[in-house]
């Protein structure tokens, strides 16, 4: 559905991220690249994208790089709880604890049902 709608409407940022995401999942990472670009290209200010970039390049292994990007994500849209999560996945990988801590929180209260089993999991506890 999303290829078909994208041929129809290829500026469509959301579309072109839910792709991306669909491509990453299935490790291809530089097509995902090329979707969340593309997005950003079409709506700058999307969130959900520049996110989206931001967790590529955190499991690339470029954590500065994604932190930098997460925070621009944050920036444009502080209620993006995918942004919040990643960055504190990329804060707890530097070893800033209590900043992944409140990230974590962040995502959880901007969407409980998806993020509180998922922070509880990968994180435990304060500095």
């Amino acid at each position: 559905m999303g290829l078909e709608f994208l041929a129809h409407e290829p500026r469509h940022a959301r579309m072109l991220t839910k792709v991306g995401i669909w491509c990453g999942y299935r490790g291809r990472d530089e097509e995902a690249r090329s979707l969340y670009e593309r997005a950003l290209d079409a709506d700058p200010e999307y969130a959900r994208a520049r996110a989206e970039l931001g967790f590529l390049e955190f499991w690339r292994g470029d954590v500065n790089d994604a932190l930098e990007i997460l925070n621009r994500a944050i920036e444009s849209g502080p209620d993006c709880a995918p942004a919040h999560f990643y960055q504190a996945h990329a804060l707890r990988r530097i070893g800033a604890m209590k900043a992944a801590s409140e990230a974590y929180r962040t995502a959880v209260s901007l969407n409980p049902d998806f993020y509180s089993d998922r922070a509880d999991a990968e994180f435990r506890g304060d500095d």
